[in-house]
């Protein structure tokens, strides 16, 4: 079946709105990525993107953010480490060489919103004494590669009159080519006014229960690949046959917000907030 979406289309005022909240949502992810470095504490990072937001006069929304029976969310961004999936609570942790560390901000600027996300081994490829080892180092470096890879397909592929499920099979024959488990319990979105809007955008197809979607132009979406490094045909139970590598998740002790793989694979996010053009697709997260 298929999502409405007239109800989701910007005018042109509306798109140069959410333009400036994305370039704003990009300069305080980068400032959370300088700070990302060995002997940081995951509270460091959310510092930094909360001084950027200061200065730049937006509004955090994740910090409050309510879901389900949980305690509001307490910060203004998440940080996930290693084989934290989503929704890392920054606090005492100290990062080290070799982790793989993802930040996703989420802001409102004069009223619209953005959200993006990326993530970055510490240390880069150098980082080989690390706990991780130079193996697991390298693996981490390439998750983190094909998973910004897959996110690049997606904005590629992205264009006026393409059904959503194109992109989705797209993203999703990507990470089984190479070897990737996908998250599915996680999903992008239309964002605007408010930070989750509908229709939801799934980076995976192979057992998605939602409604497809033509793109138009003047939607804007919120994309948002997750992969791990679980071993590919290594099915957990309740995975449905089909070519995804279906990465199951528990939810993280002690915080009620963390999500971790439930392998303890290690997880890449990426995401941009993303313009469907007359022509193909933007992105609205750059600095």
């Amino acid at each position: 079946m298929l999502q409405p979406s007239s109800n989701i289309l910007r005018s042109a005022h509306e798109i140069e709105a959410v333009r400036r909240a994305g370039r704003v949502a990009a300069l305080c992810l980068a400032e959370g990525m300088k700070a990302a470095c060995a002997g940081a504490r995951t509270s460091d990072i959310a510092h930094a993107v909360e001084a950027q937001m200061v200065r730049s006069g937006a509004e955090p929304i994740f910090r409050g953010y309510r879901q389900g029976k949980h305690p509001p969310y307490p910060s203004v961004c998440c940080v996930s480490v290693n084989d934290e999936v989503v929704h890392g609570v920054p606090g005492p942790r100290v990062i080290e060489a070799g982790d793989l560390v993802c930040i996703d901000v989420g802001l409102r600027q004069d009223s619209w919103c953005a959200d993006n996300a990326s993530s970055v081994v510490v240390g880069g490829a150098s980082a080989d004494l690390a706990s991780a080892g130079a193996n697991g180092v390298r693996k981490r470096l390439r998750l983190v590669e094909h998973t910004r890879a897959v996110l690049a397909l997606c904005v590629r592929t992205m264009r006026p009159g393409l059904r959503w499920s194109a992109v989705a099979i797209a993203a999703e024959a990507h990470a089984r080519r190479h070897g990737f488990g996908v998250i599915t319990e996680f999903v992008g979105h239309a964002i605007g006014r408010e930070l989750h809007e509908p229709p939801k955008v799934p980076c995976f197809w192979t057992g998605y229960a939602g409604d497809d979607f033509v793109l138009r132009a003047g939607m804007t979406l919120a994309v948002e690949p997750i992969l791990t490094l679980d071993p590919p045909g290594a099915w957990l139970p309740g995975n449905p046959p089909g070519p995804v590598n279906r990465a199951r998740v528990r939810q993280g002790e002690g915080d009620s917000w963390s999500v971790r793989t439930a392998t303890g694979a290690d997880a890449c996010h990426e995401e941009h907030t993303v313009l469907v053009t007359e022509t193909g697709a933007e992105v609205l997260t750059v600095c």
